[in-house]
């Protein structure tokens, strides 16, 4: 509870940075929110509170055949492969290198064939084409090479519109998308902090009934608080506000 209370107290009294953005800045002020000129964003408790109560309990993920799902919610337990790496370990060498595209192919195969594997989550990068076309090559390796659902994390907002689009194609249309999620959006800001590119991806998977994620990224004694309590207040208010957002889209 005193978390909590500290993460509603962060969200009202200090704020946090939105980007300037025409669209969020105007639902955010329809909602009672106080933004300053520079972009800061103070959240009445009680739309907080609202907008978590409003929120799904549970998500449904569907495998690339539409036949079978898992169920993400309170007590319930699934391991992905992932999260995002830019090094490996050479398999003939042993030595760290940085992951490429054929590394990224083997792991999820690996992923597909493990029975206690439920998902994947963008095990590594390609290091040599880190752009939105190196993006958009990731998640359609992760397409390709397993069956199981899947999170998607990227960078550039064209990217994931290109993701969306080839989820709509595997799955025959984008209404059944939305009945049967292929995949979950992950957004990843730094604390206390939302770029413009994390904004309109969440506008963009909400506009399209894609299962959203907010993690916020944390470094105890860093970027957040050394203390497990508050990187912890840091953390729920960035998820938080990307939550704020989300509902009132």
């Amino acid at each position: 509870e005193l978390v909590l209370q500290g993460t509603f107290e962060l969200m009202r009294e200090s704020g946090i940075y939105f980007e300037p953005e025409e669209r969020s800045t105007e639902l955010f002020t329809a909602a009672g929110c106080e933004i300053s000129p520079d972009g800061i964003v103070k959240f009445p408790t009680q739309l907080v509170r609202d907008c978590l109560d409003s929120a799904a309990r549970s998500i449904k993920l569907w495998d690339r055949n539409g036949a079978e799902c898992i169920e993400l919610e309170t007590g319930n337990t699934h391991f992905f492969a992932g999260l995002t790496c830019i090094n490996v370990l050479d398999l003939e060498t042993g030595k760290k290198r940085p992951s490429s595209r054929q590394d990224l192919e083997d792991i999820v195969r690996v992923a597909d064939a493990l029975p206690n594997i439920s998902g994947v989550t963008l095990p590594c990068k390609i290091v040599e084409r880190s752009d939105r076309y190196g993006e958009i090559e990731e998640f359609s390796i992760m397409c390709r090479n397993t069956t199981k659902p899947l999170e998607y994390l990227c960078e550039n907002e064209s990217s994931l519109e290109a993701a969306i689009e080839m989820a709509c194609a595997i799955r025959g249309g984008a209404d059944r998308l939305r009945e049967k999620p292929y995949f979950i959006h992950g957004v990843t800001p730094l604390p206390l902090r939302f770029p413009k590119e994390h904004i309109h991806q969440v506008f963009r998977v909400v506009e399209n009934n894609i299962p959203l994620g907010m993690g916020t990224v944390t470094i105890g004694g860093a970027t957040t608080p050394i203390t497990i309590a508050g990187s912890l207040v840091h953390a729920f208010a960035g998820d938080f506000a990307g939550l704020v957002l989300s509902q009132l889209i």
